[in-house]
């Protein structure tokens, strides 16, 4: 099968999960895994120079572009977001549009925790279920690249090719 995205973007890499597949490019869509038939979509606003690569995480998907929003896997329905304009240095939209169109790290799902990083330099640790912020560390600089985890570290990229290690303990 084969399903135009009418972007005019490049989309995301494609993300199959259980019996759909999705993809991020203007909006974020499900898939029939088997058809290509669209289930639904929803609207991920994004700078058009990156798309975040879709997140399924159990009954939930996540799309990461001007607000990391997580969705009901099955309906499309948003569950919650958070908008990385609301964090900004006070100010700081009036003069960077990156404030506006932040968020082109695809987020990362550890347990019940949603790691995410924003343009203007914050690392984020979400929780799953909200959205609620339970900490963020600010870099300075853009992250463009996304989290990983390995054993008891979360590891991440700064625009300026530093590598930051953060341990539980």
């Amino acid at each position: 099968w084969r399903v135009p995205l009418g972007t005019g973007k490049i989309a995301a890499c494609p993300v199959p999960h259980g019996d759909a597949v999705y993809a991020n490019a203007a909006t974020l869509g499900c898939f029939d895994r088997e058809t290509g038939e669209e289930r639904w979509h929803q609207a991920v606003s994004t700078s058009g120079n990156g798309i975040s690569v879709a997140v399924p995480a159990g009954e939930l998907v996540l799309a990461n572009g001007a607000a990391l929003r997580v969705f009901d896997a099955r309906t499309g329905e948003l569950r919650w977001q958070h908008d990385w304009a609301a964090d900004a240095q006070p100010g700081a939209a009036e003069h960077n549009l990156r404030q506006s169109r932040s968020g082109q790290s695809t987020p990362l799902v550890a347990g019940e925790v949603v790691y995410a990083a924003s343009d203007e330099g914050d690392l984020y640790a979400l929780s799953l279920a909200d959205g609620e912020v339970l900490w963020n560390y600010r870099l300075g600089v853009p992250i463009k690249g996304s989290p990983v985890v390995s054993g008891n570290a979360l590891l991440i990229c700064d625009w300026d090719g530093n590598l930051y290690c953060f341990a539980g303990r």
